[in-house]
């Protein structure tokens, strides 16, 4: 029995190369891990690895090299992430080449609204939102940003907008009426649209008939002018 033990002993102690390497740190330039992603723009990103306190510079896609590094250890770097930085691999230079992350950074996106006024607002009123990082609503999905100053113009790219996003949700015509344009909208829809021949519609559709079996319950209920 010890002598089966002392074998067991021995044979767990040994070292022969060909058990898994779980030691990180081997030395040299090597980067293991970054993070953290997504990150926020303006927030720190850390890089863990060996010889980080010889990395020159680090590339983030958007952005020129950064050389403004915090070292922390060998063992750590830290940066602080610009504004304009984009979706893509990181680079880091070293002495004696380049290390390009495995992974994607990716970035959060910090939208806020700041204020909404007039609170509340009037069918036909301007409403302003300010914040921060409002145009990375577009670019999120894709949409060219946009920077209007004219009110007229802001007014066309809200109604757009909604037009886009709220798609056979039942908003458009409502939103129309409100703004005085259904007649205008929907005639030239019919015009230029086949099988809507000779249909138009004008003020007198803002509203919907009252249904017959109402008005046959009640005889001073009298239908909807326009629908007579």
């Amino acid at each position: 029995m010890c002598l089966i033990l002392l074998g067991c002993l021995s044979f767990s102690a040994c070292d022969d190369g060909d058990e898994e390497d779980t030691n990180q740190y081997k030395g040299g330039i090597s980067l293991n891990v970054f993070g953290p992603s997504p990150v926020a723009r303006g927030g720190e990103l850390r890089f863990l690895g060996s010889g980080m306190d010889k990395i020159q510079s680090i590339s983030i896609p958007g952005c020129g090299e950064i050389t403004d590094i915090e070292v922390i250890s060998a063992n750590e770097i830290r940066v602080t992430v610009p504004q304009t930085a984009e979706v893509g691999y990181v680079t880091l230079k070293t002495p004696t080449g380049e290390i390009t992350t495995k992974t994607k950074i990716t970035y959060t996106e910090p939208i806020g609204v700041e204020t909404i006024t007039p609170n509340p607002v009037k069918p036909g009123e301007v409403l302003v939102i300010k914040g921060e990082y409002l145009n990375l609503i577009k670019k999120r999905a894709g949409i060219e940003e946009v920077s209007i100053g004219d009110v007229t113009l802001i007014k066309e790219e809200i109604a757009l907008e909604r037009r886009k996003e709220l798609v056979n949700e039942g908003h458009r015509w409502f939103d129309l009426i409100r703004t005085g344009k259904a007649v205008e909208v929907m005639n030239a829809y019919f015009t230029r649209t086949p099988g809507y021949t000779g249909i138009t519609i004008s003020e007198l559709n803002y509203v919907q008939p009252i249904p017959q079996g109402q008005i046959d319950t009640d005889s001073a209920t009298k239908q909807n002018e326009g629908y007579n």
